[in-house]
């Protein structure tokens, strides 16, 4: 039986998770992953300047897995740079934890697959006080992110999420949308997905209605703490709908 990995505390996502050399499509690139505590410990350490005691206390592990953790990241950042690998940061829910935000954990049910179901999540996965309350009616207040083919209200929900030609970001308040052209990214050879999910963080939303996602895009989302929702075959007005009241 493998040992259950300790939680690590990070303070932050980064906002840019993916490097390449310059002029090679991201398809014919070999990729490293970074974790989301081997970025961690990067910034800690050679960033911030910890030792690297007091990096190990700030990210909750001890001292001698901190320096496993600091020589995987410096040796696959080394590969990288040296080889002209891509590196993409990835996140992994079930062990790294945001200790200095508000953000939801992320679980196997936070979502609902189905035809437009945006159902609400999990309580474990509900935003605190500081955005999403356990109530409907606090969904009010906060923006939403739909896929979409069109920018109307009345257009399609696109479920291919990043393929998506548009991304409407929504302002249920206000009743208003702010269409996000999507196509340059949609028409990539490859790394659709990842550059989507980057466009919906820097967004500011706290949520997003679309149809499929792939696991790279999953990871992005889920360690920004962002709720997804499922919904296809219907109007961004219809999910938007069903969204708000719960269904």
């Amino acid at each position: 039986m493998t040992r259950r990995k300790q939680r690590r505390f990070v303070a932050e996502i980064p906002e840019v998770t993916v490097f390449k050399p310059q002029g090679i499509p991201m398809g014919m690139l070999q990729e490293i992953v970074l974790e989301l505590d081997e970025y961690e410990a990067i910034r800690l350490v050679d960033l911030e300047g910890l030792y690297q005691d007091a990096a190990a206390e700030r990210m909750g592990v001890s001292r001698p897995t901190l320096g496993r953790i600091l020589q995987s990241a410096h040796l696959k950042v080394a590969e990288g740079l040296i080889h002209g690998k891509s590196i993409v940061i990835r996140a992994h829910c079930e062990f790294a934890r945001i200790h200095d935000r508000q953000r939801p954990q992320c679980c196997p049910s936070r979502r609902r697959a189905g035809r437009c179901n945006a159902a609400m999540p999990p309580p474990s996965c509900r935003r605190t006080s500081a955005g999403l309350n356990n109530d409907h009616t606090a969904k009010e207040s906060h923006m939403i992110v739909v896929s979409a083919s069109g920018t109307e209200w009345d257009s399609p929900v696109d479920p291919r999420f990043g393929r998506a030609a548009y991304l409407l970001l929504i302002d249920p308040e206000t009743n208003t949308i702010e269409a996000i052209d999507n196509r340059e990214r949609a028409n990539a050879a490859s790394g659709a997905g990842v550059q989507t999910a980057q466009v919906v963080i820097n967004s500011k939303a706290d949520a997003l209605i679309t149809g499929r996602l792939g696991p790279k895009a999953d990871d992005i989302l889920s360690a920004a703490g962002l709720e997804v929702f499922m919904a296809d075959q219907c109007t961004v007005r219809e999910a938007v709908d069903r969204y708000l009241a719960g269904k």
